[in-house]
């Protein structure tokens, strides 16, 4: 077989042609795979960060359930240790007597879950019905433990004894103090009576002084 001159040449442009070719195609199917990873990845970024976020999220509100169920436990406690008694206290207006008015709104605002106050009339001896009416819803309270009169004005005897007798609260301690009514019956129908000889005061105070080693007592 004969040589024909340029063939050598053509035949290695050929093969030139088709390494080019298979060069280029096995770029672009790397530049194609390079793509597809690189979606893959920012798609994997993408569920990551939005994974993140629902775990800041998910922490943020376990936090506040733990504080709500916190707060919760903390109030039920408090409302176990609270008191389940009250004591009731009545006693004049200010017009009346304001000391002893303003004893009772003391007390009420240092126990505001203990102590309950009311007032009687101001024309207390035409308007016994009201006193009476008022010791007696005291009572009519189940929590209530203790009502304290002071002064135990005209209508005190009469309800304490309702308290006992008709409403049957044998587990209220009746206390009245500075008594307006005869002292036996305010003494029959309360537990404890305060104040009940006011003339002879005077009298005992002084008497007590020097018992305690006064040597001297004055008054003005």
């Amino acid at each position: 077989m004969t040589n024909t001159p340029g063939k050598p040449t053509k035949t290695l442009s050929i093969i030139l042609a088709v390494v080019l070719v298979a060069v280029a195609v096995f770029a672009g199917i790397t530049y194609s795979q390079k793509a597809d990873l690189e979606k893959k990845v920012n798609d994997l970024t993408a569920q990551v960060t939005n994974l993140e976020g629902e775990l800041a999220t998910a922490k943020q509100s376990a936090e506040e359930a733990a504080a709500a169920v916190k707060k919760a436990a903390e109030e039920a406690a408090k409302a176990l240790e609270a008191p389940k008694y009250k004591i009731a206290i009545m006693t004049g207006t200010v017009s009346q007597g304001e000391e002893e008015y303003r004893a009772a709104e003391m007390l009420k605002n240092k126990y505001p879950d203990i102590v309950i106050t009311d007032t009687y009339p101001d024309r207390f001896a035409a308007e016994v019905e009201t006193t009476v009416g008022k010791l007696l819803a005291f009572a009519a309270d189940p929590e209530v433990k203790a009502i304290i009169m002071c002064q135990a004005v005209q209508g005190s005897a009469a309800a304490f004894t309702q308290i006992k007798n008709e409403l049957k609260r044998d587990d209220i301690l009746l206390i009245a103090g500075v008594p307006a009514e005869d002292p036996q019956t305010i003494t029959s129908a309360a537990d404890f009576v305060m104040g009940v000889d006011e003339i002879n005061g005077g009298i005992q105070i002084a008497q007590t002084a020097k018992d305690w080693g006064a040597e001297w007592w004055g008054f003005s």
